[in-house]
């Protein structure tokens, strides 16, 4: 019932935030953004509401990161604050009429040539919600697809062997993996690599060095807009 105006409100606190006049002012903007979407975590949860819940929880943690690390608020993570809030008015919307949700329960697979790299991601996604397993061998992360489903698939643009533009074609061919959400994570986020990615059957990317938390709520959107969509 008063999801217009809890959406409102945040919009209002993120244009506050944006428009804040010196660093103290933003920073305690920011802080109030997180502590109204702690609120919407919070009660979606105990509604029921679990995509929302979820969403929201991510979007609280990444909100918490950046008022610890402000100097981390980059062009990426500004982006990623914006289109969330517009999703989340999405979720408002679909939770008014929905009927009860089950918990959400998804699998996640990480390939990554980098160790580091690796458990960067895989910290954020368990951070998100969402279990997740990591190789640093894409042939190996292609054999895992192939002996089961994961719902989510984040991949390195360079690895030897086989890039992951190569691996998400090959992913794209498997049973079952026509439409799993595919995000790379590239050192470059420039005009070639986004061109790619799109021909590749990829989702979306994010740029090096990551951010955890960013990804994570990338993560989570590509994942309930993936559930949303009709089949």
């Amino acid at each position: 019932q008063n999801a217009s105006a809890t959406c409102s409100t945040l919009r209002d606190l993120w244009q506050a935030f944006t428009g804040a006049p010196n660093p103290a002012a933003r920073q305690e903007r920011l802080q109030a953004l997180c502590r109204k979407v702690h609120f919407i975590a919070a009660t979606a949860g105990l509604a029921g509401c679990h995509r929302l819940a979820q969403m929201a929880s991510a979007f609280e943690a990444l909100l918490f990161e950046l008022s610890n690390r402000p100097a981390a608020i980059s062009p990426s993570v500004l982006r990623t604050i914006a289109s969330t809030i517009d999703f989340l008015a999405l979720l408002f919307d679909c939770a008014r009429d929905a009927e009860p949700e089950a918990p959400l329960s998804v699998q996640a697979l990480v390939v990554d040539d980098d160790p580091l790299s690796n458990r960067l991601v895989v910290s954020a996604l368990q951070r998100a919600q969402i279990q997740a397993r990591s190789t640093e061998d894409p042939k190996e992360g292609l054999r895992r697809l192939q002996e089961r489903h994961f719902d989510l698939v984040l991949l390195d643009v360079a690895m030897p062997g086989m890039d992951g533009f190569e691996l998400c074609k090959r992913l794209r061919k498997l049973p079952g993996y026509e439409k799993t959400p595919v995000l790379y994570v590239t050192a470059h986020e420039d005009f070639e690599d986004c061109a790619k990615s799109a021909l590749s059957g990829g989702d979306d990317l994010i740029a090096k060095p990551v951010f955890p938390m960013d990804l994570a709520v990338k993560a989570v959107t590509l994942l309930l807009k993936h559930q949303m969509a009709p089949a």
